[in-house]
Formats: structure tokens, sequence, C-alpha cells
């Protein structure tokens, strides 16, 4: 399994949600996208990964869960490469 992921910064400082990740996974039958994976970081805590959600009356659903290896895989993906836009100038989107 391969797995690219393109994340767009969250241009609002107020935001919990820093960025917004894109994630692809090549597989030898095809391939899975997961789009709008969000980067939280709140309070200057360390960065953690959410899959999108849908608001309830009282709290947040997620539209997928991932579990096991896949999930560690997807998130140190998306976290590694949300640190390295984060060297970049904002508003500097190059891949």
């Amino acid at each position: 399994m391969q797995i690219s992921v393109r994340v767009r910064r969250n241009l609002k400082p107020e935001s919990k949600v820093a960025a917004f990740a894109d994630v692809t996974l090549q597989l030898p039958e095809g391939k899975i996208e997961l789009n709008s994976v969000s980067v939280l970081k709140p309070n200057g805590k360390p960065a953690w990964v959410a899959p999108p959600a849908a608001k309830g009356e009282k709290r947040f659903f997620p539209y997928y869960s991932l579990s096991g290896e896949i999930r560690k895989s997807i998130e140190s993906a998306v976290l590694a490469e949300y640190e390295r836009q984060m060297t970049r100038e904002p508003g500097d989107d190059r891949y």
C-alpha cells in the first residue's frame, strides 16, 4: 500500500483545525481517497488527526473509522506532511 497526502492550511487563526488533508491509498486493486481529513492543534497542544464528521445535535459523528496499522500509517503520513507544510510560507501551495 502506498499513501500520498496533500495538506491545505486553514487560514483562520482562531480555528482549532490547523489544516485539512486529502489522503490517497494506492492498493493493488485500486485506490481509496479520504478527503478533508482534519489536522487539529488546539491551544498549542500536539497536532492530531480526525476524520471528517457531521455535526449532530450534541456531538460530531465521523463519516468513517479506521483501526489498527492502517490508522497509524495514515495518521503518521498526515502529520509528517503537516509538519513539512508548516515550514513553508503561508500561501505557498507548491506540492
